[in-house]
């Protein structure tokens, strides 16, 4: 083939058939979803003004404010991201000054996440954010309907963690 008549080709206009869509974008819970978080995750680093905190971060430390202490495996647990991706999360929070990881005096093979000041400080300043963000988010969805949209979206998040694994 020539590079003319692959030129040509690559200019044709795609056929109505092929254009048609067969699965509008406004009608998939994951694109909705998608383009959502997209946008929350947009405006969480517009709002958020701490530099060492970070969208890969994010997950690590909102567990940590919830129990401080845990095993690296336990956060990547919780966290719902596999452990490779927690330690380097963990490595750049550790660079930050935000966490700090310690050898469990029982068992030395398990790490133990503690936060650090700066990072427990983080909670006070980030949280009035995340509520405003929250709020702007929410803004004219009743509670009936906030409250059936997180239950949707717990059994969403579980029917898919069974296939992630």
């Amino acid at each position: 083939m020539t590079r003319q008549t692959r030129d040509s080709r690559a200019r044709r206009p795609i056929s109505a058939a092929r254009r048609k869509v067969h699965y509008p974008k406004e009608e998939s819970a994951g694109f909705l979803i998608w383009d959502a978080a997209r946008m929350l995750n947009r405006i969480f680093r517009g709002k958020v003004s701490w530099p060492e905190l970070n969208n890969s971060h994010w997950p690590f430390v909102r567990e940590l404010w919830e129990q401080d202490g845990i095993s690296q495996r336990e956060l990547a647990d919780r966290a719902r991201m596999r452990p490779p991706t927690c330690l380097a999360a963990l490595r750049g929070l550790e660079m930050s000054k935000m966490v700090r990881r310690v050898p469990d005096k029982s068992d030395r093979r398990r790490i133990n996440v503690f936060l650090t000041q700066k990072g427990r400080d983080m909670y006070h300043r980030v949280v009035p954010e995340l509520k405003q963000i929250h709020d702007l988010a929410t803004r004219g969805v009743s509670n009936q309907d906030l409250e059936t949209l997180m239950s949707v979206l717990r059994r969403m998040r579980n029917n898919l963690a069974e296939h992630s694994r």
